[in-house]
């Protein structure tokens, strides 16, 4: 019984390793060489195959969608004209790259498998956006509870802008927009 209970374990282990180095491969195949605004999200999403920086995503891809419907909202149409082409996507992330752009997440995992407190979130996001040198690129948080969670802390050591903006989904896509824009149009 331990022995299976151990194997268990070492699967489970083993699992998030994986997604871990398939997350971070994505996210840094479009990471640009000097980020001029890094944007926070909260996390990738339960379901992995819509992670923001997945060329091919047919469904349910609400950040991704309403970042590039304030930045890029022609390409956005054109995407969304395509059925949603990864060919498209996949050249609206380098341009997301090309204009400075990059996006990471307060919690590693996605929520059902997240083990981290907020304040261990936190501080793990503190070094990774430390090993970024991004100096005084402003950082933007997106979604309420990210703001709540992190403002402060990153506040002390980064230039995080004060806005609390929701997350663009169920109904909240044009406060999203209206609330991103406002940031978008202070930083440019």
């Amino acid at each position: 019984m331990l022995l299976v209970k151990k194997m268990c374990i070492n699967k489970y282990i083993m699992d998030r390793i994986k997604i871990l180095k398939q997350l971070e491969s994505a996210r840094n195949k479009y990471k640009p060489e000097e980020i001029k605004t890094l944007i926070v999200g909260e996390a990738p999403p339960d379901s992995i195959e819509r992670f923001f920086y997945y060329e091919d995503v047919k469904k349910a891809d609400y950040l991704f969608l309403g970042i590039i419907g304030v930045l890029y909202p022609s390409l956005k149409n054109q995407y969304m004209d395509s059925k949603r082409n990864p060919v498209i996507k996949e050249q609206i992330l380098k341009k997301f790259v090309h204009d400075g752009f990059f996006l990471l997440d307060l919690f590693e995992f996605p929520v059902s498998m997240n083990t981290d407190t907020d304040n261990e979130a936190v501080n793990k996001l503190i070094i990774k956006i430390d090993g970024l040198g991004i100096n005084k690129a402003p950082l933007v948080l997106i979604k309420a509870n990210v703001y709540d969670t992190a403002f402060v802390p990153l506040r002390r050591k980064f230039n995080v802008t004060d806005k609390r903006i929701d997350f663009p989904s169920c109904g909240n896509q044009q406060k999203f927009h209206d609330k991103f824009s406002e940031v978008i149009k202070r930083l440019g």
